[in-house]
């Protein structure tokens, strides 16, 4: 991963990753932009996927800048039914709303499917530990109780981990799409 600053200097980060993982990259919010247009992330197979940028700025800023003012009391919900608001400002309130809670509902939904296998991944462990210290009489009946239950475990844990990757698209995916409708709004 190589980022350039200005298009004079640039630093590399590099490692060996196997399946997904994160990076956390710390910087300026003035050095966004170089960083944005200059970000070089290569594997061996030359497929690059997944990259996004987690806008830290809260969604009343974003508004701020087109005149709404939600750091006080008022709520989005009641600036959304101002009757002295402009109908295109309520309009893009309402839509805004819509997908903040579609994406909040998104998230909800991942972090509950991390929880549930967390859970399964700490039980998988104590299985496990039950089924080395039967190992030495495979043929038992709790041995192969144990064993059985300890695939049965990673079955459940397979197919929760493709259900989180569905959500945490999801939750990409709706994240984008707001962050893409407030940067692309225009109240004229």
């Amino acid at each position: 991963m190589k980022a350039f600053n200005s298009g004079v200097a640039y630093f590399e980060h590099a490692g060996k990753v196997t399946g997904d993982a994160t990076v956390l990259l710390k910087f300026k919010p003035e050095q966004i932009n170089d960083l944005l247009k200059s970000l070089v992330v290569t594997d061996p197979s030359g497929e690059v996927t997944g990259i996004s940028y987690a806008s830290q700025e809260p969604l009343s800023r974003a508004l701020k800048s087109f005149g709404v003012d939600i750091s006080g009391e008022p709520t989005l919900k009641r600036y959304s039914s101002d009757k002295t608001i402009s109908p295109k400002v309520r309009e893009a309130l309402t839509e805004a709303i819509k997908r903040r809670n579609a994406l909040a509902q998104a998230e909800a939904e991942q972090r509950e499917l991390q929880r549930r296998i967390s859970r399964l991944q700490r039980d998988q462990g104590v299985v496990r530990a039950n089924v080395t210290a039967l190992s030495r009489n495979p043929t038992s009946a709790s041995y192969k109780r144990f064993e059985k239950k300890l695939l049965e475990i990673q079955d459940k844990i397979d197919a929760l981990q493709a259900r989180l990757e569905e959500a945490q698209a999801k939750v990409q995916s709706l994240r984008k799409g707001l962050e893409d409708y407030l940067v692309k709004l225009t109240l004229k």
